[in-house]
């Protein structure tokens, strides 16, 4: 049984995606509760399958559940979700909003998908949930990125570099 996190949104289920447990949770997740429920998910054969856990001010426990995040975003700022999914070797399918697409590597740590293509997003998330060694090679790719990219030290230290090559006047250096 594979297991799928949504941060927002709804998608089609159907596929691979046997008996899930998907739980959907973030900030807007109390406007799609009562949307999603009486609508999309009396029609699913998994509505009950469905929890809704809200906004989470520790969301470990539901990364450590998960085995995709998927972020079906229509519109995303950074995509710190990503990052935190990522940082625990989880593969991310993502649109392709905001800085997603920078935070995701296409076919390396998971997939983007083109925002409101909800066909292929049900095959890339059919992709993962039939391919346990992709999902274990993506996440494993997906943590070595996010501690590249996304560590503290490792991002204190480009903007130290960054500063640093302004206060030389040779800022065309860190671009």
């Amino acid at each position: 049984m594979s297991r799928v996190l949504y941060v927002h949104g709804t998608t089609r289920p159907g596929g691979a995606w046997e008996s899930p447990r998907d739980i959907v949770y973030g900030p807007e997740c109390d406007r799609f509760e009562p949307i999603v429920a009486c609508s999309k998910a009396q029609a699913w054969r998994y509505a009950s399958d469905v929890v809704f856990a809200g906004h989470q001010s520790d969301p470990v426990p539901y990364f450590a559940a998960m085995d995709v995040l998927v972020m079906p975003s229509r519109t995303e700022g950074f995509g710190r979700s990503a990052v935190e999914a990522m940082a625990m070797a989880k593969p991310v399918i993502a649109s392709d909003v905001g800085a997603l697409p920078e935070i995701v590597s296409n076919g390396l740590t998971g997939y983007n998908f083109r925002d409101g293509d909800v066909d292929a997003l049900a095959d890339r998330m059919n992709e993962l949930a039939a391919d346990e060694q992709k999902r274990a090679t993506f996440g494993l790719r997906a943590r070595a990125l996010a501690e590249e990219r996304f560590d503290l030290k490792a991002m204190l230290s480009k903007l130290q570099s960054i500063y640093t090559a302004l206060l030389n006047g040779s800022e065309g250096q860190w671009r």
